[in-house]
C-alpha cells in the first residue's frame, strides 16, 4: 500500500495526506485558542481535507503526477473557499 497523498507533487516532494492534516490541525488550534476555539478549530483542521483518502482521489493525484503539464492545468479549490463559508453560516 503506497502512502496517501494530500496533493500532488510539489518540487518533487510528496506531500503525505496525514502530515498535511496533523500540521493543519495544529495551526488551527493555535490560531483559534485565543477564542476559545482552540479544540474544535483543531478537529476541523484534523478533518478537512480527509475526503483526500479516497481511493478516486488518489489515482487523480497519481495521474496528474505523471502527467506534468495537468498538474500546471489543475485547478484546486480556491482558498477564499473557508471565508466566504463563514459570513454564510454568520449571517442571520
Amino acid at each position: 500500500m503506497t502512502d496517501l497523498a494530500a496533493h500532488t507533487p510539489q518540487d518533487g516532494r510528496r506531500h503525505p495526506l496525514a502530515e498535511h492534516l496533523r500540521s493543519t490541525a495544529e495551526r488551527a488550534q493555535a490560531c483559534s485558542a485565543a477564542f476559545g476555539c482552540g479544540e474544535i478549530a483543531y478537529w476541523l483542521g484534523a478533518l478537512h481535507d480527509v475526503g483526500k483518502a479516497n481511493p478516486a482521489f488518489q489515482e487523480r493525484l497519481e495521474a496528474l503526477a505523471a502527467d506534468r503539464q495537468a498538474v500546471d492545468r489543475f485547478q484546486p479549490h480556491p482558498r477564499s473557499t473557508v471565508p466566504r463559508v463563514y459570513v454564510r453560516v454568520r449571517k442571520p
